[in-house]
């Protein structure tokens, strides 16, 4: 299979690294299941003012339970509080009430970026600053995780910039501000901001895994292996470390590296479907065959939806150049429900169908598939794809070797 097209591989092995360069928090707060209407007490302790953000359990008979600063769970009645759908009408009233509480216009961008308004969270965020001193660094983190959620990193990174010199220990600020610096493409300014928080955080494993996310993208293997390690001995189950070194000893061609990382995060989440389907690809490239088919199957069984998964298997169970393998039925099949999970319009589910087809000796269906995947990839490809139509057309099935995708 040609380079370009193999590259849909990547994707999947990428999205588990994705973990490393995502914004420390969704929100600088956590999304919020509930607002306060009032001040709620336990005795005469306050838990929560009128307005503030709740992330409560359910706990039956109309109650609440939430878990004070000490981990007491404390039981809330479900009136005391609004779910999100009626959090606006309630915040609206208290800053009606008291229009230069900070709090309360932080906690109104909060619930709009949870319900998917990120316009409206950053002017509330932006309220929030204004009415304040200017000297709450959160406040900033806020407003910039809402400008990157909606694409605008050029803004969230002069606020995580602004949030720093407030408070030059807020290490969520420089996180976030790492990860957009790695969404802008600026993998040295994303590197110069990890040494610096290294040099007063050595022992924190976040640190090196995003430096090491901005050396995967420079290319420079070696120095992101490296990275992902020492996270490794800082915290040895720690997932993100685990597949992003994983992806990286893929990038290298080194597989055997690969399957142990994608191993341990089997044994670490046995129902990870993407674990498995990565550990699979590696196995395959490794030219462990059977474990690898072992390993798709495993991860369609956890989510029948996936894809990418079932495209893998049925490359597999058509191309293997292990006869016994090769199933053409099977292939057909497989790749079938990759085509129609995706409504037949990534090539690479096309080109495994086709060569599904081949394998079951059904040619003039397999020419059928293989010149609509001509139509779809792109100028560069359509000569390498063009001469797998004309050995299907000539009656010659597809192989691949050991090692090769």
């Amino acid at each position: 299979m040609i380079q370009r097209l193999n590259s849909r591989l990547l994707f999947l092995l990428a999205s588990l690294t994705l973990v490393c360069v995502c914004q420390s928090n969704l929100f600088a707060q956590n999304a919020p299941q509930f607002i306060a209407r009032k001040d709620i007490k336990s005795g005469e302790r306050l838990l929560a003012q009128a307005g503030d953000l709740i992330d409560a359990a359910e706990s039956g008979n109309g109650q609440l339970t939430l878990t004070d600063p000490e981990g007491k769970a404390i039981p809330i009645d479900r009136n005391q509080v609004a779910g999100l759908e009626e959090a606006i009408g309630v915040l609206d009233r208290l800053i009606e009430k008291e229009p230069k509480e900070t709090r309360l216009h932080s906690a109104r961008a909060n619930v709009w970026a949870a319900r998917g308004d990120f316009e409206k969270a950053i002017e509330d965020a932006t309220k929030a600053i204004d009415v304040s001193d200017g000297k709450q660094a959160r406040l900033f983190v806020n407003r910039g995780v809402f400008h990157s959620s909606v694409g605008k990193i050029d803004l969230a990174i002069a606020d995580y910039v602004k949030a720093t010199h407030i408070d030059p220990s807020m290490h969520s600020a420089y996180r976030n501000l790492t990860s957009a610096y790695i969404a802008q493409k600026e993998y040295d300014k994303a590197i110069e901001v990890c040494n610096g928080v290294l040099e007063v955080d050595g022992r924190n494993p976040d640190h090196y895994i995003q430096r090491g996310v901005a050396y995967r993208h420079m290319e420079d293997w070696d120095k992101a292996v490296a990275d992902f390690t020492q996270a490794l001995e800082l915290d040895q189950d720690n997932l993100a470390a685990l597949g992003s070194r994983g992806f990286v000893f893929y990038l290298k061609g080194d597989h055997a590296s690969a399957v142990k990382d994608f191993d341990r995060i089997v044994q670490l989440q046995p129902n990870d479907p993407m674990a498995y389907n990565n550990r699979g690809y590696n196995r395959y490239l490794a030219g462990d065959f059977r474990n690898a088919l072992s390993d798709y199957n495993k991860a369609v069984e956890l989510l029948p939806t996936y894809a990418t998964a079932w495209q893998n298997k049925a490359w597999l169970l058509a191309t293997c150049p292990d006869d016994a393998v090769r199933n053409g039925a099977q292939a057909i099949a497989a790749a079938q429900k990759a085509c129609d999970l995706r409504k037949s319009k990534v090539a690479s589910d096309l080109k495994a169908l086709a060569a599904a087809y081949a394998e079951h000796n059904d040619f003039e269906m397999a020419a059928k598939h293989q010149q609509e995947v001509v139509g779809l990839v792109e100028a560069d490809q359509k000569e390498a794809e063009t001469a797998v139509l004309k050995d299907y057309r000539n009656k010659k099935p597809f192989r691949t070797s050991k090692g090769s995708p």
